[in-house]
C-alpha cells in the first residue's frame, strides 16, 4: 500500500471501527468485499484523493468528465450504472457558496449527460438532486440518478423506499455496466467537443485577470531538481514574435505578462521585450533568479557572458520582480537548486540592492520535503528586508521532466501544505508582507505556459500535457487566448 494511505475492506458502512477525529473514511465500491474504504485527514476531499490515488480505486469508478474544478464520476457508494455525482475542486458547505459560474456550468453539464442517458443509452427515467451534508468534513455534490422500470420506479421519489433501491444493485454484478455506460458517455462528450464549450462558457463567465507566462529564455544561471519547465532543443522565440502575438493578446484583453525562463536574463533583448510590454501597457512580471543584476555571470549550458543588468531604472517599469528563496541557508537551497557558488547569500545581496534602490520584490518559495521545516526561518529572513512586498509559496508539483523524476524528493501532500500555511500565517499577523499560499490543486492546469520555442501549453498534477498552439503561428492565437484560464 502507498506511504501515508491506509484501508479496510467492509461489507457493510457500517461494520467500519471508529476512527480518530482528526481521521475520516472515504468509501468506494469494489475491493475484496463491497467497499475498500480509506483513512484521511478529515479536511482531505474526495475529488483530492481523485486527483492523486485514482490508481488505487477500481476503474469503474474513474471520472467520465474533468475540467477546471468539475469532476463528475460514478456515484462511489451504489453500484446502478450511470448513477453520477459531480463533485468540486473546492469544499462548499451549501449550495449558496457555489460560484455562479460554477453553478450555471453544473447546470449545463447535467443537461448534456441527462440528454446523452435518454437518448443513448435508452435510461427512460432520470432524477437530478442535490445533497448537503451537514458536515464540515463534507462538500457539496449534485446527482444524476437512473430510474431503471424494472425497479418499478415510476412513482415520485419521495413515493418510494430510495433506501432499498439504492442498495439492490451488486458491483459485481454491474461492474460489467457501469463501465459500458461511462464509455458511451465519454465518448459521446468527446464527439461534441463538450471541453471546448465548457472552456467557453467559463472564460464567459469568470472576470479573472486575463494573463500568460512566457518562457522567453531557454537558458539559466543555475539547474533546479525539481524543475517545471519543457525546455526544447530550437531556438528561443523571437522578439519579433514575441511583438506581433502579444500586441494581438492585447487587443483581446490580455492584461499581464510573466517573463520566464530559464532565466530571463540570458536573454540579450530583455529590455527590449519590457519595453514593448510597456507600449502595449501590459501589467509586467519578472521571474528570474537575478544574478545579473549584482554582476557579470556566465551560463553555464553555454559558457556564454551575461554582462550585469545596468538599466536598473526599467525595473520600475515593471509590475513584480520574483525571485526565489527556498531556504534559511545555502546548505538547504542547494537540496533543490544547484549552483557552483552561494547562492542564499547571492540572493541576499540581490535583496539588499533593491532595499536601496526601494524596488518592490516577490519572494517566490517551492515549498518541498526537503524545506518544508525551514519555512519559519525563510519567513524572518524576509521580515529584515523592506524591498519585500510579497511572498508566494507554491506547493511543489511533480511536472516537467525533471519535476516528475525527482517527485519521491520533495513531493508533500496538502495536508502538510495546509500545516506550513498555518503556521505562516500565525506569525504574519503584524506585518505587512502580502503573503500567498498556493496549492498544487489550485495551480494544476490554471495557467497557460509558453516554452522557449513558443509552444503554448498547460499541464496537470499528472503532467499530462495539453498543446494549444504556437506563439510563431497566427492561425493558433485564438484559441491560445481562449483557454487563458
Amino acid at each position: 500500500m502507498r506511504e501515508g494511505i491506509n484501508y479496510i475492506d467492509v461489507d457493510k458502512l457500517s461494520d467500519l471501527p471508529e476512527i480518530s477525529s482528526e481521521k475520516k473514511y472515504l468509501e468506494f465500491l469494489g475491493g475484496l468485499r463491497r467497499y475498500r474504504c480509506f483513512i484521511v485527514n478529515k479536511n482531505y476531499s474526495r475529488y483530492d484523493f481523485y486527483n492523486e490515488h485514482l490508481d488505487l480505486i477500481d476503474k469503474s469508478l474513474y471520472p467520465i468528465y474533468k475540467n477546471r474544478e468539475i469532476s463528475v464520476v460514478q456515484n462511489n457508494t451504489f453500484a446502478i450504472p450511470s448513477f453520477y455525482i459531480i463533485i468540486y475542486g473546492k469544499p462548499y458547505k451549501n449550495i449558496t457558496e457555489l460560484p455562479e459560474s460554477l453553478m450555471i456550468r453544473t447546470n449545463n453539464i447535467i443537461k448534456c449527460i441527462r440528454k446523452i442517458m435518454l437518448e443513448k443509452l435508452k435510461i427512460k427515467f432520470v432524477n437530478i438532486y442535490y445533497e448537503e451534508i451537514n458536515s464540515k468534513s463534507s462538500n457539496v455534490c449534485c446527482c444524476i440518478m437512473p430510474k431503471y422500470e424494472k425497479r418499478d420506479l415510476t412513482k415520485k421519489i419521495y413515493e418510494i423506499d430510495i433506501k432499498k433501491y439504492l442498495e439492490s444493485f451488486d458491483i459485481y454484478k454491474t461492474k460489467k455496466e457501469i463501465i459500458k455506460c461511462n464509455n458511451e458517455i465519454k465518448k459521446e462528450l468527446l464527439k461534441i467537443d463538450y471541453k471546448k464549450f465548457d472552456d467557453e462558457l467559463y472564460n464567459k463567465l469568470e472576470t479573472r485577470e486575463k494573463k500568460i507566462n512566457l518562457c522567453i529564455a531557454k537558458h539559466c544561471f543555475i539547474t533546479c531538481k525539481g524543475c517545471y519547465n519543457n525546455f526544447c532543443s530550437k531556438s528561443e522565440i523571437s522578439y519579433k514574435e514575441i511583438k506581433n502575438f502579444l500586441q494581438y493578446a492585447k487587443s483581446k484583453g490580455l492584461e499581464r505578462v510573466t517573463l520566464s525562463g530559464g532565466d530571463p536574463l540570458t536573454r540579450k533583448d530583455l529590455k527590449k521585450i519590457i519595453k514593448e510590454c510597456n507600449k502595449l501597457n501590459l501589467k509586467i512580471n519578472l521571474d528570474t533568479v537575478g544574478l545579473a543584476f549584482t554582476k557579470s555571470r556566465i551560463v553555464p549550458a553555454t559558457r556564454q557572458k551575461v554582462n550585469k543588468f545596468s538599466n536598473l531604472k526599467i525595473l520600475k517599469a515593471i509590475n513584480s520582480i520574483g525571485i526565489p528563496l527556498d531556504g534559511s541557508n545555502n546548505d538547504i537551497i542547494s537540496t533543490f537548486r544547484i549552483y557552483k557558488g552561494n547562492l542564499f547569500n547571492e540572493i541576499i545581496e540581490e535583496l539588499k540592492l533593491f532595499d536601496k534602490l526601494n524596488i518592490k520584490v516577490c519572494i517566490n518559495t517551492v515549498l518541498h520535503k526537503q524545506n518544508i521545516n525551514d519555512i519559519k526561518e525563510i519567513y524572518n529572513i524576509l521580515t529584515k528586508h523592506r524591498c519585500v512586498k510579497q511572498w508566494q509559496i507554491f506547493q511543489f508539483m511533480s511536472i516537467g521532466p525533471l519535476g516528475s523524476k525527482n517527485a519521491n524528493l520533495y513531493k508533500i501532500d496538502f495536508n502538510e501544505f495546509q500545516n506550513a500555511k498555518n503556521k505562516i500565517e500565525n506569525l504574519n499577523k503584524n506585518n505587512n508582507i502580502i503573503i500567498n499560499f498556493k496549492s498544487a490543486k489550485e495551480r494544476e492546469y490554471n495557467y497557460m505556459l509558453v516554452n522557449s520555442n513558443g509552444m503554448a501549453y498547460k499541464v496537470d498534477l499528472n503532467n499530462n500535457i495539453e498543446k494549444f498552439g504556437e506563439i510563431s503561428d497566427m492561425n493558433t492565437w485564438d484559441n491560445i487566448l481562449n483557454n487563458l484560464f
